[in-house]
């Protein structure tokens, strides 16, 4: 057989499959979702109908084995625990129904059957279903999702592929949420000292008669309350220079202090909570108490080389029974050394560290990730040891790596751990947000580091949600900045400057984030007259949104070391002056997730006056709605 009659004969084959499709029959689907309702509370039902439109005719068997519709409720897991009922479909759709409640969690298939498609010819052919909301389902924009797929190769249409369902394809769920009510038992929540919460806080203004203010104990300058509070069931733990305080949450009032050692300024170091005990430092001292009723349970004098200057000034970290902490001297003299400690809970020292370039640790708290203890010091170095026995896992010159601290080497803020980078970050006294890579095994990854130029020196522990980095900057004698940076690379995202220094740690709120990365961002700042501030960042934010400030009234505002505390809608402070602050709103009807935003809906204003009729607590916030709030509630009903 020579070349030209090869030519011909693939020719011809040409022609002939040109011939097939040209006069093989052609259609097109069209499918076409309709709800009767897109609006629903928890535990509603809504009915979906399903119009498929076929057009064209099918001439061949061949082929045409099936068609199939699937319907798809599975864009959040909320959705996998809606069931369906009341299903009925025209024929030939109504050959086999596959439950997604049964198998596949979510998908739900309406088959033709074999070879029905060939008979189906053009028509109009309806499928409709019940879908029912548990009562657990959280107020939320729910995606539908579906399409229509056939088995023709025949023609033109849709030969196997598939024709999206069109038409309604959201439901919104409206309601209240179930808001956490979490206990903040150690400085920045937990163990990786990320001040990420799910609780809420507030996002208006604060109100004054939610609020309530305490006075402790305290002399203007540097003698009021220096740490972050914690929080636990029902009390708010301050301390003080000569006093730990606890708090009753809702009302303000002291349940009870006790008793702790004097020193030159307030104590610096963060309390901790575990098992039932409340762990306070002291310059040298050490403290359990019953975190309940105030009883001291033991007090110990740490083995240090100079009692006299010896400042217990990081965070205390409790973990599975015992507690970490270091020192800071404030001169080192020859053969004195800094030391890290580690004690059970019942005050027996397990182990010491001594820091290696004999410098001490201040505000340099641990991180514990698995079995390892983690933390920085003075001289710009962090040391990985096994938290059991103390003993060295590995420890990095960060300002060796990095080619930074030409000006000061302090590490002065704890570290903290992202398990899903694996990596560390903390921020320096030069002035830079830094991060390095840990390792499985206890290791850093010097290959796997960052730094930022954050322009003034840092003593904030770096806070991290969803991709974005929170740092603060400056100190009491100079302004200062909130830096939003990724958390890959460390760039810069956004920045945003308060009315001074943010040497308090800034905390998250993700109470209000459906999706979207909507989060409300929580700082002071170390001024005269210290100022709180909220702050509304979310996925594509490249310039936060204001919420509100507070500032104290001018005989109880003064400098604000350290940030604040959040647990079930109130927001936690104190200040040098030794008042303790408890932020709260009472208004949940103007949030943005409730069924009218900011606006009030005449829903929301008859529940609002069924509240006020029978004394019933305010959604959410169980706030008491008086006659002035309630007619507050009015106004704001007909401006909207």
């Amino acid at each position: 057989m020579n070349k030209m009659n090869i030519k011909k004969g693939v020719l011809l084959c040409m022609f002939m499959l040109l011939l097939s499709v040209v006069t093989a029959s052609a259609h097109d689907v069209t499918i076409v979702r309709t709800l009767n309702t897109t609006t629903l509370d928890a535990g509603d039902s809504f009915d979906v109908s399903l119009e498929i439109v076929v057009s064209g005719t099918i001439e061949s068997e061949q082929n045409t084995n099936y068609a199939t519709v699937k319907e798809y409720y599975s864009s959040t897991d909320d959705m996998l625990k809606w069931t369906i009922s009341n299903v009925t479909a025209d024929p030939p759709f109504n050959n086999v129904f596959k439950n997604g409640n049964e198998y596949n969690t979510g998908r739900f298939e309406f088959s033709t059957g074999g070879a029905a498609l060939y008979y189906m010819g053009p028509g109009t052919y309806h499928i409709d279903y019940t879908m029912t909301l548990p009562e657990s389902v959280s107020p939320d924009i729910y995606d539908i999702s579906g399409y229509y797929t056939d088995a023709d190769y025949s023609g033109s249409g849709v030969k196997g592929d598939v024709a999206e369902v069109t038409g309604d394809m959201q439901v919104k769920v409206t309601g209240i949420p179930d808001f956490s009510s979490t206990d903040w038992t150690l400085f920045q929540t937990g163990l990786y000292n990320n001040g990420v919460t799910s609780d809420r806080g507030p996002i208006q203004d604060p109100e004054e008669n939610e609020s309530w203010v305490t006075y402790t104990y305290g002399i203007p300058g540097a003698h009021g309350i220096d740490t972050v509070s914690i929080v636990v069931d029902e009390l708010v733990y301050a301390v003080t220079q000569g006093n730990v305080w606890a708090i009753n949450i809702d009302t303000g009032e002291i349940e009870w202090t006790g008793d702790i050692v004097t020193g030159v300024t307030a104590p610096l170091g963060a309390p901790a909570y575990g098992n039932g005990k409340l762990f306070v430092s002291s310059f040298g001292q050490i403290y359990a108490f019953n975190s309940t009723d105030g009883t001291m349970l033991w007090n110990r004098s740490v083995d240090t080389d100079n009692p006299l200057i010896c400042q217990l000034n990081t965070p205390i970290t409790y973990d599975d029974g015992r507690i970490f902490f270091g020192e800071w001297l404030s001169y080192v003299d020859d053969g004195d050394e800094c030391k890290y400690y580690c004690y059970d809970e019942d005050g027996n020292e397990l182990w010491t560290r001594s820091s290696s370039e004999d410098v001490g640790y201040y505000r340099a708290g641990a991180a514990i990730i698995k079995q390892y203890l983690v933390y920085p010091d003075d001289a710009m170095h962090i040391t990985s040891v096994d938290k059991y026995d103390g003993t060295t896992v590995d420890e990095v010159d960060m300002a060796d790596l990095l080619g930074i601290g030409t000006s000061r080497q302090e590490i002065r803020a704890s570290v903290m751990y992202d398990p899903d980078s694996e990596r560390l970050y903390t921020s320096t006294q030069d002035g830079h947000c830094i991060s390095i890579g840990f390792n499985e095994d206890g290791t850093f990854d010097t290959s796997d580091v960052h730094k930022f130029d954050l322009g003034l020196k840092s003593t904030t522990t770096p806070t991290l949600y969803n991709g974005r980095i929170y740092v603060g900057t400056g100190d009491y004698s100079v302004g200062g900045d909130l830096y939003c940076l990724n958390a890959d690379d460390l760039t810069q995202i956004w920045s945003y400057t308060p009315n001074g220094g943010v040497q308090g740690s800034p905390v998250v709120s993700t109470a209000y984030d459906d999706g979207d990365g909507e989060v409300y961002v929580y700082f002071t700042t170390n001024i005269l007259n210290g100022t709180v501030y909220c702050l509304k960042d979310h996925a594509d934010c490249t310039e936060p949104e204001l919420q509100w400030t507070f500032q104290a009234s001018s005989d109880q505002t003064e400098y604000t070391l350290p940030g604040v505390t959040i647990k079930d809608g109130r927001l936690f402070y104190g200040n040098d002056h030794g008042y303790l602050f408890g932020l709260a709103e009472w208004n949940f009807w103007d949030d943005p997730i409730s069924d009218g935003g900011e606006n009030m809906t005449t829903d929301e204003l008859q529940e609002a006056i069924h509240i006020w009729i029978n004394d019933d607590p305010a959604t959410v916030t169980g706030s008491i709605i008086t006659t002035d709030r309630l007619q507050q509630l009015i106004h704001n009903w007909l401006e909207s």
